[in-house]
């Protein structure tokens, strides 16, 4: 049993974040933005996450249901562990069809992190977000991709190349 408690526990991570989404915590802002209000699993910060209008328009088109989640059936753990299963199942498949190697919830967020460190995004900002509770987490997982520091390495090491070379 509480092996099964364990790998509930990592399999759900942050698909129990989804799973648990009341319409409550959807709101829009003074500037017109639809936000989600989450609070972090690993950390419990809470964030408002602006969401793409896209997002918005699907959450609102949605079904309402009496216990007022999106996606599980009512609050208890079992509810939301059975709808993280099924996310999980729903979400392979999918890839499967798309030929997507490897999709799982934890990829969309890895995908995330690294365009959004691309685009110049701090690595604090995504500390935030991805709930790590030491900066030291984000850096061991997505140092290599921003691109600051990317630009500082290349430009010592053309620096170095080009008194060795000349």
């Amino acid at each position: 049993m509480l092996r099964a408690r364990l790998v509930d526990d990592v399999t759900c991570n942050r698909v129990s974040d989804v799973a648990g989404l009341t319409r409550a915590k959807i709101f829009v802002d003074r500037r017109g933005a639809t936000r989600v209000r989450v609070k972090t699993q690993k950390t419990g910060t809470v964030l408002t996450l602006r969401l793409p209008p896209v997002a918005a328009e699907a959450l609102r088109n949605l079904p309402t249901s009496d216990s007022g989640f999106f996606f599980s059936r009512g609050p208890s753990d079992t509810q939301i562990t059975s709808a993280c299963h099924r996310a999980r199942r729903v979400i392979t498949r999918l890839g499967k069809l798309a030929g997507v190697k490897g999709a799982a919830p934890h990829r969309f967020r890895d995908t995330w992190a690294k365009e959004a460190l691309v685009n110049g995004t701090s690595l604090r900002t995504i500390q935030l977000v991805l709930g790590h509770a030491s900066i030291r987490t984000t850096e061991a997982h997505y140092l290599p991709f921003v691109s600051e520091y990317q630009d500082m390495i290349d430009e010592a090491t053309d620096g170095v190349a080009e008194k060795l070379l000349a």
